[in-house]
């Protein structure tokens, strides 16, 4: 039993490794100095049409 869970510690260990890699590879949305994201926004407010 002591082997299983020395093993399953192991294995836990690599998949937080892995959750450190993936995190550091996200890419940032630039901001600009006033701190609001320079991304747009798919369908700006003005141009959206109310439903019927």
């Amino acid at each position: 039993m002591t082997e299983a869970i020395t093993l399953g510690g192991y294995v836990a260990a690599r998949f937080v490794a892995l959750g450190l890699i993936a995190t550091a590879l996200i890419p940032t949305t630039p901001t600009t100095p006033t701190g609001t994201t320079t991304a747009t926004a798919p369908y700006p407010a003005e141009t959206e049409r109310a439903h019927p």
